[in-house]
């Protein structure tokens, strides 16, 4: 009886494991609004402009010589500020 129920708690391990890894935002949209919820991650973002005036916001920080902004973004939040409107 007890192989039985270690089969079925390592199956159900296993489960989670590969639901962990490989299908995180599957798992969170499972777990929301439940007590076991997954953490919020932070990333940062940055904002920049090209020379052409146009607005960029990336997760790769731009060539060196051009100035940026840092901004977190929260994973829970999904929401990022607006660039400004080109004139």
């Amino acid at each position: 009886m007890w192989r039985v129920l270690m089969g079925i708690v390592l199956i159900v391990a296993a489960a989670g494991a590969y639901f962990y890894v490989f299908e995180r935002e599957r798992l969170a949209r499972a777990l929301d609004g439940t007590p076991i919820e997954l953490p919020a991650t932070t990333t940062e973002v940055y904002k920049w402009r090209d020379q052409s005036g146009r607005w960029h916001i990336t997760d790769n920080p731009p060539e060196a010589d051009v100035p940026f902004e840092t901004m977190k973004y929260r994973s829970d939040d999904n929401v990022l500020p607006l660039a400004p409107s080109d004139p």
